[in-house]
Protein backbone atom coordinates (compact mmCIF):
# COMPACT_ATOMS: atom_id res chain seq x y z
CA UNK A 1 0.00 0.00 0.00
CA UNK A 2 1.34 3.17 -1.29
CA UNK A 3 1.80 6.30 1.22
CA UNK A 4 -0.85 9.15 1.06
CA UNK A 5 -0.25 11.88 3.13
CA UNK A 6 -3.89 13.30 4.63
CA UNK A 7 -6.12 15.46 2.67
CA UNK A 8 -7.00 17.94 4.75
CA UNK A 9 -4.11 18.18 7.71
CA UNK A 10 -1.03 19.74 6.04
CA UNK A 11 -2.35 23.02 7.35
CA UNK A 12 -2.68 21.97 10.86
CA UNK A 13 0.57 20.62 10.98
CA UNK A 14 1.81 23.08 8.60
CA UNK A 15 0.63 25.28 12.02
CA UNK A 16 2.46 23.11 14.69
CA UNK A 17 5.81 23.39 12.75
CA UNK A 18 5.22 27.50 12.24
CA UNK A 19 4.44 27.99 15.89
CA UNK A 20 7.11 25.42 17.23
CA UNK A 21 9.45 27.53 15.05
CA UNK A 22 8.32 31.05 16.39
CA UNK A 23 9.48 29.12 19.68
CA UNK A 24 12.65 28.87 18.49
CA UNK A 25 13.31 32.61 18.24
CA UNK A 26 15.46 32.82 21.61
CA UNK A 27 17.31 36.30 22.92
CA UNK A 28 20.23 35.00 24.25
CA UNK A 29 19.65 36.95 27.82
CA UNK A 30 19.96 34.93 30.88
CA UNK A 31 19.19 36.48 34.19
CA UNK A 32 22.61 36.71 35.77
CA UNK A 33 20.98 37.62 39.49
CA UNK A 34 23.62 37.34 42.01
CA UNK A 35 23.48 36.46 45.78
CA UNK A 36 25.68 36.49 49.00
CA UNK A 37 23.37 33.32 50.05
CA UNK A 38 25.34 30.29 48.69
CA UNK A 39 21.85 28.34 48.91
CA UNK A 40 19.97 30.92 46.35
CA UNK A 41 23.17 31.29 44.51
CA UNK A 42 23.11 27.52 43.35
CA UNK A 43 19.91 27.57 42.95
CA UNK A 44 20.47 30.72 40.26
CA UNK A 45 23.31 28.54 39.01
CA UNK A 46 20.87 25.62 38.75
CA UNK A 47 17.80 27.51 36.79
CA UNK A 48 20.29 29.26 34.40
CA UNK A 49 21.61 25.64 33.86
CA UNK A 50 18.15 24.40 33.21
CA UNK A 51 17.84 27.31 30.79
CA UNK A 52 20.70 26.95 28.83
CA UNK A 53 20.09 23.32 28.20
CA UNK A 54 16.16 24.40 27.18
CA UNK A 55 18.11 26.75 25.06
CA UNK A 56 19.63 24.13 23.70
CA UNK A 57 17.36 21.39 23.09
CA UNK A 58 15.43 24.52 21.14
CA UNK A 59 17.98 24.92 19.16
CA UNK A 60 19.02 21.61 18.16
CA UNK A 61 15.57 20.70 17.68
CA UNK A 62 15.38 23.72 15.09
CA UNK A 63 18.53 23.17 13.68
CA UNK A 64 17.41 19.75 13.12
CA UNK A 65 14.32 20.67 11.42
CA UNK A 66 16.22 23.13 8.96
CA UNK A 67 18.46 20.59 8.19
CA UNK A 68 15.57 17.99 7.40
CA UNK A 69 17.22 15.45 10.20
CA UNK A 70 13.49 14.17 11.38
CA UNK A 71 15.37 12.02 13.48
CA UNK A 72 17.23 14.13 15.19
CA UNK A 73 14.03 16.38 16.47
CA UNK A 74 12.00 13.08 17.23
CA UNK A 75 14.77 12.34 19.45
CA UNK A 76 14.38 15.74 21.48
CA UNK A 77 10.85 14.81 22.12
CA UNK A 78 9.66 13.51 25.10
CA UNK A 79 7.46 10.15 24.17
CA UNK A 80 4.70 11.31 25.41
CA UNK A 81 4.32 14.37 22.91
CA UNK A 82 5.45 12.29 19.85
CA UNK A 83 2.62 9.74 20.43
CA UNK A 84 0.10 12.48 21.05
CA UNK A 85 1.30 13.83 17.89
CA UNK A 86 0.84 10.67 16.28
CA UNK A 87 -2.51 9.67 17.65
CA UNK A 88 -3.94 12.60 15.99
CA UNK A 89 -2.79 11.27 13.07
CA UNK A 90 -4.49 7.77 13.23
CA UNK A 91 -0.76 6.49 12.93
CA UNK A 92 -0.41 7.29 10.17
CA UNK A 93 2.96 8.75 10.56
CA UNK A 94 5.96 7.75 12.11
CA UNK A 95 7.42 10.91 13.96
CA UNK A 96 10.28 11.73 11.07
CA UNK A 97 7.47 11.55 8.38
CA UNK A 98 4.74 13.56 10.39
CA UNK A 99 7.63 16.54 11.16
CA UNK A 100 8.55 16.14 7.47
CA UNK A 101 5.10 16.54 6.36
CA UNK A 102 4.05 19.33 8.92
CA UNK A 103 7.30 21.44 7.66
CA UNK A 104 6.67 20.54 4.10
CA UNK A 105 10.23 18.77 3.52
CA UNK A 106 12.12 21.75 5.54
CA UNK A 107 12.16 24.75 6.76
CA UNK A 108 13.64 27.85 7.89
CA UNK A 109 12.89 27.96 11.32
CA UNK A 110 14.92 30.50 14.04
CA UNK A 111 15.77 29.45 17.09
CA UNK A 112 15.43 32.58 19.50
CA UNK A 113 13.57 31.84 22.93
CA UNK A 114 12.11 35.02 24.18
CA UNK A 115 11.63 33.75 28.10
CA UNK A 116 12.51 30.33 29.98
CA UNK A 117 10.21 29.22 33.29
CA UNK A 118 11.76 26.09 34.92
CA UNK A 119 9.51 24.59 37.89
CA UNK A 120 11.49 21.80 39.08
CA UNK A 121 11.09 19.16 36.52
CA UNK A 122 9.18 21.39 33.85
CA UNK A 123 9.70 24.29 31.93
CA UNK A 124 7.80 26.39 29.41
CA UNK A 125 9.72 28.48 26.90
CA UNK A 126 7.87 31.19 25.16
CA UNK A 127 8.83 32.21 21.36
CA UNK A 128 7.13 35.21 19.73
CA UNK A 129 3.28 34.20 20.93
CA UNK A 130 3.72 30.24 20.94
CA UNK A 131 4.68 28.47 24.57
CA UNK A 132 6.67 25.08 24.05
CA UNK A 133 6.59 22.75 27.78
CA UNK A 134 9.45 20.59 28.24
CA UNK A 135 10.15 17.84 30.82
CA UNK A 136 12.97 16.76 32.39
CA UNK A 137 13.45 13.08 31.85
CA UNK A 138 16.71 10.81 33.54
CA UNK A 139 18.17 14.78 33.80
CA UNK A 140 17.83 15.55 29.89
CA UNK A 141 15.41 18.51 28.91
CA UNK A 142 13.18 17.41 25.84
CA UNK A 143 9.85 18.80 24.28
CA UNK A 144 6.85 18.26 25.69
CA UNK A 145 3.95 20.09 23.98
CA UNK A 146 4.25 23.03 21.26
CA UNK A 147 1.26 25.80 20.93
Amino acid sequence: MAYAPPVNRPRSLIALALSTCALLAVSACADQTTSSNPTAANANSSASSDEAQIRTVVAGWTTAINDQDYSTACALQTRRFTNALLEEMDGEFTCPEFLEASTGGGSDLDHAVAKVNVTRQTATAMVGTSEWRFAEIDGEWLINYLN
